[in-house]
């Protein structure tokens, strides 16, 4: 019985130090490659807390919940934003919690449940759908103008700049008779 005392204060001692945390719910519709459990929860940089489990929410399986805990004394307001954080090439994958001021009051839940905080989408998933845009866009112009420089559209071009020479060297020659006109 002491034997079994001792090994649980002894792993009580070493699994850390236990302070007050609050859990908060984040809700991503995107993707989280690199996130795993106890990825490290970090506010404005400072080592904040841990990712405690991650599950497709029940009601809407498009939506992707990740349950994190945060030391009790860090201020979680409704202006709190959280984003995906990439460390390095490792791929692995951190949560940033942010908060710039605009929405002071606490963030709390009324029905019992953790506060759910909306995950916005990270720098790579933002750069991703801007490149997929950009290309889209690039394809269109690349038909465009092929469908302006065909064969038969060419052939016009060159008949106007054609027509123009002519028309140019025409008046080259009427415009040295207008001196004597305006005389």
């Amino acid at each position: 019985l002491l034997l079994g005392l001792a090994i649980a204060a002894t792993v009580f001692w070493f699994s850390g130090k236990r302070e007050a945390t609050n859990e908060y719910i984040l809700v991503s519709k995107g993707n989280i490659s690199g996130l795993n459990t106890q990825a490290q929860v970090r506010f404005r940089g400072i080592r904040a807390g841990k990712v405690q489990d991650i599950e497709l929410d029940p009601k809407d399986p498009r939506s992707i919940l990740i349950s994190i805990s945060v030391a009790a004394d860090l201020p979680i307001t409704r202006g709190t934003t959280a984003r995906l954080h990439h460390q390095g090439v490792t791929g692995l994958a951190s949560i940033l919690l942010e908060d710039k001021g605009d929405k002071p009051e606490p963030l709390t839940s009324a029905d019992g449940e953790p506060p759910r905080i909306a995950l916005l989408p990270g720098f790579m998933d933002t750069l991703s759908d801007n490149a997929a845009e950009l290309m889209k866009q690039m394809h269109l112009v690349a038909e465009r103008t092929t469908v302006l420089l065909s064969e038969q559209n060419v052939k016009r071009i060159g008949q106007t700049l054609a027509n123009v020479e002519t028309a140019t060297a025409g008046l080259s020659g009427s415009m040295q008779d207008l001196p004597q006109l305006m005389a």
